[in-house]
């Protein structure tokens, strides 16, 4: 069912005497919501009060949203004038892709995602943490930690997918407090009596496979977390270069999977875990070199970037891997490419250009602003 979107005589937008009435008919606003792209739910919330109500309101989501955005999506996340963080998905009918600014997000935070769950590692102005939801649109607001760290701590999400919505865990701790796991089936927090992790943490990714949480940060270095022994320890990441922290790890058929960026020999390699013990990582598959030399903009003898001025960045959904590129003067995310883990092919993705722009969002932002605050 198309959502058509009846605009003021004057054109300006959706006319609040239609669509405000609508709110009072929960069924017909729960076959609008679950039509409805996430960028156009992120409009329709700003008709009126009630439909900004009902956009919050955790049972109504979760009855409209009754099954995971199709695949492949990634959460997005990159550094530089501005924090772009937003949701590329793509049109399981048009096959077109959407990149949708994810408001909802507490920017000043950490932020880790993990199967389109999104959580918000620092506590935000009321001493609390959040999991945003892509699937449902909800953000849940998780009680305060026993003990609350004033350093960034080591962080690390694990999400059960086998039922919906999805459960999580948390596990956050650092050298100056215990470990604590939050559990969303009973919505509290456990303090550990195990060792703590000694390093500071940087800015991190991470994932849980088998039930290990693995944290990738800047620094190098992968420490990990067994939620059965309560047991912190280290071990090395594959080699590469890994200045552009926010590359994402990922996990697909009980396997941890990396991926490097090296500028300098022009490779661009998945690496596979073999055994976690020894730290031994296995290359999985290489970008082929014409894709590097497009990621890279070394297809163009007078690029309009520094090349400097560029990350290459990753994110994982299952099987797929996506490889971008993310120019941090333009606030723009352009080039991408795709992996499939299973398939073991490399495609380039037509990304609508400009759709992953900073500047597009800037409006989006504004009016959820004026909704929320700032």
């Amino acid at each position: 069912m198309a959502v058509a979107m009846t605009s003021n005589e004057d054109g300006s937008g959706m006319d609040p005497k239609l669509w405000g009435e609508l709110g009072n008919h929960i069924e017909l606003a729960k076959n609008i919501y679950s039509k409805l792209p996430i960028q156009e739910f992120c409009r329709l919330r700003v008709v009126c009060k009630e439909w900004n109500r009902l956009s919050r309101d955790r049972k109504f989501l979760e009855s409209c949203y009754t099954s995971p955005i199709p695949k492949p999506y990634f959460c997005l996340r990159a550094e530089g004038k501005d924090r772009l963080h937003a949701l590329l998905s793509c049109d399981a009918g048009s096959k077109r892709w959407n990149c949708t600014r994810l408001f909802n997000i507490d920017y000043r935070s950490g932020i880790l995602d993990v199967n389109g769950m999104i959580y918000s590692i620092s506590c935000n102005d009321y001493g609390g943490q959040e999991v945003y939801n892509v699937h449902t649109r909800y953000a849940h607001s998780l009680p305060l930690p026993l003990e609350k760290s004033l350093d960034l701590p080591f962080a690390a999400l694990k999400v059960d997918k086998s039922i919906h919505p999805y459960e999580y865990v948390v596990a956050y701790g650092n050298n100056w407090i215990p470990t604590q796991v939050y559990d969303s089936m009973t919505n509290s927090w456990t303090a550990k009596p195990g060792n703590r992790p000694v390093m500071g943490p940087g800015r991190a990714n991470c994932a849980e496979c088998n039930g290990i949480m693995y944290i990738r940060s800047e620094l190098d270095e992968m420490t990990t977390y067994d939620l059965e022994k309560d047991e912190w320890a280290y071990m090395d990441p594959p080699g590469g270069d890994c200045d552009d922290y926010l590359r994402s790890i990922g996990v697909w058929q009980g396997r941890l999977y990396d991926v490097c960026v090296e500028i300098d020999k022009k490779l661009i390699t998945a690496w596979e875990l073999g055994d976690r013990s020894t730290s031994e990582w296995k290359p999985y598959a290489r970008m082929p070199e014409d894709l590097f030399t497009y990621i890279a903009y070394g297809d163009n003898p007078d690029p309009p970037v520094d090349p400097s001025d560029i990350q290459i960045l990753t994110n994982f959904c299952d099987e797929y891997v996506l490889v971008w590129t993310w120019l941090m003067e333009e606030n723009l995310a352009e080039r991408f490419v795709m992996f499939n883990l299973d398939t073991h092919v490399w495609e380039k993705v037509d990304i609508p250009w400009g759709s992953c722009s900073l500047d597009k969002f800037q409006v989006l932002w504004i009016i959820a602003a004026s909704v929320h605050g700032p």
